[in-house]
């Protein structure tokens, strides 16, 4: 089982070192790579699903609370024992109350010698029938109480609060696409960044190997003319000199092309830089015109975006600090259930009853609290707005910078390609010139000399007008 998992792990650098890897094969591994874009789009989720939350406020809530009590007391309706008198059906008036003017024989203690009615110590009349209620008759004798309350409540109206706080919701989905867009944006100008330097440093490796094998030859060759007698010892130390200078800065080549490797692999998660082969057809066959193609606008810029919907954030916030100033209506029903039972005498059962109704809460005063929170929200927003002028300016600003490096970048390239002409011609001229003995040493020095530097040039060059036309695509927003 081991031996198959050391052949799996191996088939990926197995391939690198095949065939070439293409940018866009770069472009991809990066993307599936780097963990800035794999966050972006995590909070890009987040974002989505606070949105989905607050399009919940617009829906009816509902809930169930349960609660048990429990008191060492029971309640007592009566301080002490009621008594109340009894009075005849005719003492009670059409509209249902207690005529002491109707009151009879029968009802109150009549006094034989006077015929007046008997009365206590306080004057009150005294009643022959008198109803008696124990205090200990109106009692809960319960000690424990259960309370089940289901319902919901719907907002009808909030000021507008739900409203914008949803919009908001939206905005800022909207920032965590475009923080994903800026990102990606920026990883990929790095891996083209990247790609292209290495290329560059490969290419004059290869560049510093071709002058140092023209040198090591051109030594080998004064070594026998010295020999012969032709030449000086100078002319010979001075193409060593050259040589040694040529080994040295194939050295630094070699090295930096190691660390750029470096840097591409971690970028693309490649564990082993060196077996990173890239592809480098697109060099010789770009197109020096096609920056004509790009368009001249920066609308699609992420950081724009960003902004936007900054500002838009920003009056929302402004709309919902206003809408404090306005009532909260909603609409609420439920069914409650409660032991003991307070439609059935309090005994112990559960009774319940449903309830339907209109909550209104209306905002009077709070010392300027709403007002102050306004002025906040509006020069929050206005901040918003100024931050996006000035963006915008630098924006314009950095289109413009950008289409000039490219445009400069271009007039070097056609430049570098014209001279690498002239110096090939000249190395091959100063060459058979110096086989013939019509040159100085010296002079086929400097003719390798101008053909390297030349050369050197024509490969920055290449990379700089790739580079600046990445960057053009960045900053025009069109990176993606």
């Amino acid at each position: 089982m081991k031996k198959i998992m050391i052949i799996v792990f191996m088939l990926p650098f197995a391939g690198f070192s095949q065939q070439k890897i293409t940018l866009q094969e770069c472009r991809q591994m990066a993307m599936e790579h780097n963990q800035k874009i794999k966050a972006a789009e995590f909070n890009k989720q987040a974002a989505t699903s606070l949105k989905k939350a607050a399009f919940t406020q617009f829906l009816p809530n509902f809930n169930i609370e349960g609660t048990y009590t429990y008191l060492n007391n029971q309640f007592e309706l009566l301080d002490e024992d009621l008594l109340f008198p009894v009075v005849s059906a005719s003492s009670i008036d059409e509209a249902g109350k207690v005529d002491p003017s109707l009151f009879d024989q029968s009802t109150l203690v009549i006094n034989p010698a006077t015929g007046m009615p008997v009365t206590d110590a306080e004057g009150n009349a005294v009643f022959k029938n008198y109803g008696w209620i124990p205090a200990d008759e109106l009692s809960v004798n319960t000690q424990s109480y259960y309370l089940l309350n289901a319902g919901f409540i719907q907002p009808i109206y909030a000021g507008g609060k739900i409203r914008e706080t949803y919009k908001i919701a939206g905005y800022a989905e909207d920032i965590a696409s475009s923080k994903k867009k800026m990102t990606t944006s920026e990883v990929l100008y790095k891996v083209e960044r990247y790609y292209w330097q290495v290329i560059s440093l490969t290419q004059k490796v290869e560049l510093a190997q071709k002058y140092a094998e023209l040198l090591n030859k051109l030594v080998s060759n004064l070594e026998d003319y010295y020999d012969e007698g032709l030449i000086t010892q100078n002319e010979l130390l001075k193409a060593k000199v050259k040589r040694n200078e040529a080994n040295l800065n194939l050295l630094k080549a070699q090295n930096g092309e190691t660390l750029a490797k470096m840097a591409l692999a971690q970028l693309i998660g490649i564990t082993n830089s060196q077996e990173l082969t890239l592809d480098d057809s697109e060099l010789e066959n770009i197109d020096a015109e096609y920056q004509n193609q790009i368009a001249k606008t920066y609308e699609a810029r992420p950081e724009l975006e960003i902004l936007e919907q900054s500002v838009n954030m920003a009056q929302s916030g402004v709309n919902m600090m206003r809408s404090r100033f306005l009532p909260n209506i909603g609409l609420t029903a439920g069914y409650l259930m409660t032991n003991p039972n307070p439609y059935n005498g309090l005994k112990n059962e559960f009774g319940g009853s449903l309830s339907v109704g209109v909550v209104a809460q209306i905002p009077l005063f709070h010392w300027g609290d709403k007002k102050h929170t306004l002025h906040a929200a509006k020069a929050e927003l206005k901040a918003s707005e100024l931050k996006m002028e000035e963006t915008d300016e630098l924006l314009a600003l950095e289109v413009q910078q950008a289409f000039f490096q490219l445009n400069e970048s271009v007039k070097n390239l056609k430049m570098a390609r014209s001279n690498m002409v002239q110096a090939e011609e000249n190395l091959q001229v100063t060459q058979t010139n110096f086989e013939e003995g019509m040159v100085k040493t010296t002079d086929i020095l400097e003719a390798q000399a101008l053909w390297q530097k030349a050369k050197a040039a024509k490969i920055e060059a290449q990379t700089a007008f790739i580079l600046n036309k990445t960057l053009v695509k960045k900053v025009t927003g069109q990176l993606n």
